[in-house]
């Protein structure tokens, strides 16, 4: 299910969901926690400490000698969540993650008052995640130069670069509303 509601922020989106997902699933309450809370929580790692090795050392406890196969700390970030911190998400029950890195938002609105952060979030319901959502960009400067900047770290990682989405921009630039959007399976 794809869903986009205008003129609603991040947190009307998560009431949303929620109100959806408890007509399915017998649940009064939910837990929401931001990314870097669940990396300090779990990993014990300040989430914008940008030095390499601290997630490196991590890695290296899992999974011997793989960290260098993941240079980029996006890369590192996605591995402990997906190893380390969404199994821990089973024993919490019904968790709204919020306030992704802003790196790994390409369409998602940067939070204002932590510009490291996007207005991002994604569902788990005993560990498995139902959703990804966020609050649109809706800057077509900003969406047209992280479209460049994403074209130019293809290009330098040696992977194919594709035309951005123009009309994309277009609409972006034509007073796009304050809007979010989700897509959720059940």
């Amino acid at each position: 299910i794809h869903i986009i509601l205008f003129k609603m922020n991040l947190l009307q989106l998560i009431d949303e969901v929620f109100a959806l997902v408890k007509t399915i699933i017998p649940t009064d309450l939910y837990i929401q926690k931001t990314y870097a809370e669940c990396f300090l929580e779990f990993l014990n790692i300040d989430l914008f400490d940008d030095n390499l090795m601290v997630y490196d050392e991590q890695i290296e406890r899992i999974q011997p000698r793989f960290a260098m196969r993941l240079p980029f700390i996006d890369e590192k970030r996605d591995f402990l969540f997906t190893h380390v911190i969404e199994p821990k998400l089973k024993d919490l029950g019904t968790v709204f993650i919020t306030h992704y890195p802003a790196s790994q938002a390409a369409l998602a609105a940067i939070d204002e008052q932590n510009p490291l952060t996007a207005l991002r979030f994604e569902l788990y319901i005993d560990g498995l995640e139902i959703c990804n959502g966020f609050q649109e960009l809706s800057s077509a400067s900003e969406q047209e130069q992280r479209f460049i900047i994403d074209q130019e770290s293809r290009k330098e990682s040696g992977k194919p670069v594709y035309p951005y989405d123009t009309h994309l921009i277009n609409a972006l630039a034509s007073h796009f509303p304050l809007c979010s959007g989700v897509a959720i399976g059940l």
